[in-house]
């Protein structure tokens, strides 16, 4: 019989070979390198690339997918779900998808702030999936193939045509029709777009600022045969606005025209004092106005053009003035016909702003200091 010697591994290296068949350690010098971060896989934070929801510290992966028009969720996307009781973590945004499904994504300022397959969205400042790579931007976006963002398609109807969705518009903004307690607001709804004193309206549309103070293009218009049924051709401003007798709110400064349909104001005559054009019965109030050289126009003056063609009111006179245009002004015939800080120009017959205060007699006059006349 031959003794059959077996050579054994130490104590040490026997039960970490144990320990290595039970949790999948390598094998160290020591026993201590067998690590948590080996037996456990490591996770990344949201907006980061994932394989599964293991891989995700949110617990949520969404996971790339590939079909016959590209790829969606370029090597995955961590999330996680959100809403109204669910808010997202501090540098993420949540996006609400055409099916319902709420998820978190990061905030972003630029498509660098964003991984390789996405963009940084123009309308969330989030990073979503670059719709150019396959992406779909379901059935009311389309793809913009310049920057791979999903945005609204552009209708075909110009300011002041009905509306029923943004999308029926140019510009991507309808004011849909609204039923109150008084009637109807904006009937057959209305295509607008924002404006401003940077931003101007398109070709026959002008901007208005309504009594909130915001404002919004509207069509221009003549006459009330200009505009569409349910709105008038407002006296003032010369714009389709809704006809005021159907329901619409003439706001907290202005009335229902119950003869017009127009939201008016005081209805002054030419030369009394205004604000804003709605007070004057021309639609027309030259504002007053502070200069460097004093006062013009003190406390506003109702106004409205004038031609050889075109006669002024009663009690009105057509002044030309020294840059070519021409406008009604009060008759008078003496000082005392006028307002305060205004003159009797016996010349015209009008009253016009006292020179004395601040009005420009232009580059062919200047002012007489006793009388406030321009000569």
């Amino acid at each position: 019989m031959r003794l059959i010697t077996l050579s054994l591994p130490s104590a040490e290296r026997f039960y970490f070979l144990i320990a290595r068949l039970i949790i999948g350690c390598s094998w160290p010098a020591t026993l201590v390198a067998c690590s948590s971060a080996e037996s456990a896989p490591s996770t990344v934070a949201l907006g980061q690339p994932c394989a599964s929801d293991a891989n995700c510290t949110t617990g949520l992966c969404i996971k790339e997918s590939q079909s016959g028009t590209g790829v969606s969720w370029t090597g995955g996307f961590c999330s996680q779900a959100c809403g109204t009781s669910a808010a997202c973590p501090a540098g993420s945004t949540c996006v609400t998808f055409e099916d319902n499904t709420a998820f978190c994504s990061t905030t972003c300022g630029a498509d660098g702030d964003c991984r390789t397959g996405y963009v940084c969205s123009t309308s969330i400042a989030a990073c979503l999936p670059d719709c150019r790579l396959g992406f779909s931007c379901g059935s009311s976006l389309t793809c913009d193939s310049s920057n791979g963002n999903c945005v609204t398609p552009a209708g075909t109807s110009a300011v002041g045509a009905a509306c029923a969705l943004n999308t029926d518009c140019q510009s991507s903004l309808c004011t849909p029709e609204e039923s109150t307690t008084s009637g109807t607001q904006w009937s057959g709804g209305y295509c607008t777009q924002q404006c401003s004193t940077t931003t101007a309206c398109p070709s026959l549309a002008t901007c208005i600022t309504y009594d909130d103070g915001s404002s919004y293009c509207v069509a221009s218009c003549s006459a009330d045969s200009d505009c569409r049924t349910g709105y008038i051709c407002s006296t003032s401003a010369k714009v389709c606005l809704p006809d005021c007798r159907q329901g619409w709110s003439c706001g907290t400064s202005l009335t229902c025209d119950t003869g017009t349909g127009n939201c008016v104001g005081k209805q002054l005559a030419i030369g009394a004092a205004c604000a804003q054009n709605v007070d004057c019965s021309s639609g027309i109030c030259t504002p007053e106005e502070s200069t460097t050289s004093g006062t013009q126009w003190s406390g506003g003056y109702c106004t409205q053009q004038c031609s050889t063609t075109t006669a002024c009111p009663s009690l009105a006179t057509c002044i030309t003035y020294d840059d070519g245009t021409s406008y009604c002004a009060a008759s008078c015939s003496a000082n005392s016909d006028c307002r305060t800080n205004y003159v009797c120009a016996i010349s015209v017959g009008a009253c016009l702003p006292d020179c004395r205060q601040g009005w420009s007699c232009g580059t062919r006059l200047t002012c007489n200091t006793s009388t406030g006349l321009c000569r």
